[in-house]
């Protein structure tokens, strides 16, 4: 099995190997430093089993995968979730081929669920015991993704953490795109005194916070935040 350091550094360089090829813009908004920190909580917390709320290319759904792997356990035990799975279907199995033989990764295992998130319904993915959630889907100006995993996901959700991409202290070197009219940047103060930018779901997710009480833990180097549930 390759190391943490080596399997987050060789699906980096695949994926920019990929769109540097085909002078595509920045896709993956990820970096090495948000994969490692996903297998870490991932082996930390040890979870019954993962849910993933966004796919695209698969960056943290390949780190969760590979966690899983270290622990033991088997790639069912992640469910990963989006409106269009092309990407993940159709171009990451070529993409990380050889790394996905070394790390004895079958993509077949992982469940693959392509749906609407607003139209969902929980009950069809949440499971007793112990989750870990790795959130990334962005709210709109009309529809708020993040107000429905909050009504009526957490709520039946047993314990366990949740991950929360694209959410980060304004002064930190992450950065997203300020001039995308969909996708507006938007900031929230939590009660500790912390300021956390951006897309619309972050100031949704940080006036949650202040509303329930709850702490929020940034996790150094990325735009990842994670708290208990």
């Amino acid at each position: 099995m390759v190391s943490i350091d080596d399997f987050c550094e060789r699906l980096m360089g695949g994926f920019s190997a990929y769109f540097e090829q085909r002078q595509a813009l920045r896709l993956i908004t990820q970096s090495k430093a948000s994969c490692k920190a996903i297998v870490k909580a991932c082996l930390h917390i040890e979870p019954d089993y993962v849910l993933e709320i966004g796919t695209n290319y698969g960056l943290s759904t390949l780190s969760l995968a590979y966690a899983l792997k270290l622990l033991g356990k088997d790639l069912s035990a992640l469910t990963t979730t989006d409106i269009e799975l092309g990407h993940w279907l159709d171009e990451t199995p070529g993409i990380q081929r050889a790394l996905l033989l070394n790390a004895e990764i079958d993509l077949s295992h992982i469940q693959a669920v392509r749906g609407d998130f607003i139209l969902m319904p929980p009950q069809r993915m949440v499971r007793p015991g112990k989750v870990l959630v790795f959130y990334d889907i962005h709210d709109t100006a009309t529809v708020s993704y993040m107000e429905k995993f909050i009504a009526e996901w957490i709520p039946l959700f047993d314990h366990g953490y949740v991950m929360v991409h694209d959410c980060y202290p304004p002064k930190s070197a992450y950065w997203i795109p300020r001039d995308d009219p969909v996708y507006p940047v938007t900031k929230g103060r939590h009660f500790s005194g912390m300021e956390f930018e951006g897309y619309p779901e972050c100031k949704v997710l940080v006036d949650w916070f202040n509303v329930t009480d709850r702490s929020i833990h940034a996790i150094p180097g990325t735009s990842i935040v994670q708290f208990a549930i």
